[in-house]
Order: structure tokens, then sequence, then C-alpha cells
């Protein structure tokens, strides 16, 4: 970890941005924050509202070492209400990749038609549909076997990316077969992409008498492996507030004056605690930003959840 420099930092502030906004650096800082949050905020609002989600209705989970810092501000542009900083939140990506089944994803493009409406003809050329997973399982199992694995319990997860008729976006569909072998399976296909595509963009928008196409056709090898199970992340028992470490005026972003803000360190992550904002944990690995009306709640698993103040975990 490389500890800040503040007068470097101010300098290149000063050097680069003040003069040409005409404020000082304090704003400009301000300003930076701001728009890092703004832009972070509206790319999740996007991906949410592209795939018919709205956003009270989610949990952002927060992590990486700048997380915590700014899931506050991402949260209030973005309108959520929730976060959650998972175990190891700084080093969340590298746990999750160590915490991955062995896993090869192949892929081949296509353009199959499930259903054809004009003709009414449902996909019948199963043999040639089954020598293109077989080529796909058979690359993956390969991979696998290079890498040292013993492939005596190697699994294929089929999937395909579908669309109705002339759609320009298509929808990633998990298949429960790995062949196909008659109508039941072309027909099983369809009702799967259908209740994917209804719980996506709502009941009553499906489209099978457009047609149903498949754009590529993926298949996931892998092994199961033992990984880490984390508990309930709810804890019901009574918290109190620890008595801060020190306090120091702190800049926010929409205050206009610094404000006295209790600063905290790490043994302060315990389900006994709560801490109202604004607020300043310190860890070795992340700063935990707890700004006005929010408040942290640990959890006994590491997690940390960081709530709007009339909201509760469940």
């Amino acid at each position: 970890m490389i500890k800040l420099n503040p007068k470097r930092s101010k300098f290149v502030i000063e050097d680069k941005l003040c003069d040409h906004l005409d404020l000082d650096v304090i704003e400009v800082a301000k300003v930076i924050k701001r728009t890092v949050d703004e832009q972070m905020a509206i790319g999740i609002e996007m991906e949410l509202r592209k795939n018919g989600g709205n956003v009270d209705e989610f949990t952002m989970v927060a992590y990486g070492g700048n997380g915590p810092l700014h899931a506050c501000g991402i949260a209030y542009h973005a309108g959520i209400q929730k976060i959650l900083f998972p175990p190891f939140a700084s080093v969340f990506s590298a746990l999750g990749a160590g915490n991955m089944k062995p896993l090869h994803i192949h892929e081949r493009s296509g353009y199959i038609v499930l259903y054809e409406p004009i003709e009414r003809k449902l996909f019948d050329e199963y043999e040639r549909m089954n020598e293109y997973i077989e080529e796909l399982e058979r690359k993956g199992k390969e991979d696998l076997k290079r890498q040292g694995y013993d492939t005596t319990h190697v699994q294929h997860r089929l999937e395909m990316d579908m669309r109705y008729g002339n759609q320009r976006v298509t929808t990633s569909v998990v298949l429960d077969i790995n062949r196909f072998n008659h109508v039941g399976d072309v027909l099983r296909a369809i009702r799967t992409f259908s209740d994917v595509y209804a719980k996506r963009y709502g009941k009553g928008v499906e489209a099978p008498e457009a047609g149903v196409r498949v754009q590529t056709v993926r298949v996931a090898t892998f092994i199961d492996t033992d990984v880490v199970h984390f508990k309930e992340l709810y804890t019901n028992h009574k918290r109190t507030i620890p008595p801060a470490k020190s306090h120091r005026k702190v800049h926010f972003v929409d205050e206009n004056e610094p404000i006295e803000t209790p600063i905290y360190d790490e043994s302060v992550l315990s389900a006994d605690y709560v801490i109202h904002g604004p607020a300043i944990v310190t860890t070795k690995s992340t700063t935990y930003l707890v700004e006005k009306n929010w408040r942290i709640e640990p959890t006994p698993q590491g997690a940390v959840w960081l709530l709007k103040e009339n909201v509760k975990a469940k």
C-alpha cells in the first residue's frame, strides 16, 4: 500500500485544475469526487434499467480499496439505500477468483432457428446441434486436462444467447439439458428462454410468435471443488455506539464547511457496534466513509452493511 502524500496531491490539483476552474483546492477536490460518484452511478442505473430493474429493489455491493470511500456518493446519485461491503472487501476480486471452480468457457456463433413462425416449424436438426455442443465440451475438457486436473468428474453447462425474431439484443439462457434428442427438448429450451425473458423484462412481453433464434451456443466446462461458504449476514442483537479514537475536521461534498468527524479504527467492525455518520473508519486496507444520514452495521462474518438511517438490512 502506498501512503498518500498530501503535499504532492495538493500540488497536482493546484497545478492542473485550480486556475483552470477558478476554484480552491478543497472545492476542486469536491468536484472530482462528485463527478466520479455521478459517473459510476450513471453506469449502474444504465445497467439496471437496461435489464428492467428497479433501483429501489437492489443492494449495491461495494468492494476494492476505494469502494467503501465512494459508496455513499454513488448510492446517493443512483437512489440506492442499501450497500454491502463483503468480507475482505479490498481484495474481493482476488477472493472470488480463488474461490471459483476450475472453469473454461467455449462458444460458437451461429444462426439456429428453434421456431420458424411463417412455416410454424420447430428445429429438428438434432445431430448438428449436438455436434456443436460436443465440440465445445471437448475443448473445455482438454483445457482442464492441460492444467493438470483429473477430468473424471468434469461437468458441462449449456448456455445459449437467444432472441425473438429480429430483435437486436440477445438474452443469455442457461439450459438444464446438454443434448437435443427430440421435439420435447426444443420446446423445453423455448420455455426456459420465455421464463428468463419474462423475469427480466416483465410477464406478458414474451413474443414466441415472432420466432425464436439462437445467436450463440456456449458451454461452460468445470469441476466442482471446495469453496468458502459465508453464513447469514443478518443479526438482530442489540448494538452500541463505540467511542471514537479521535476527531478531525472533514470536508464533505455537499457541506459548505468542514465537519468535526469521529474517526474509528478497524476494531469497531464488530457486530456489537453501530456507527452513525458522519464518520470515518480506517483499516489497513481501505477507508469507510460514512456520510450524514447513513450508518454502518458490521456482521459477525466480516461483511459490513452501510444503510440509510431509515432502512433495515433485511
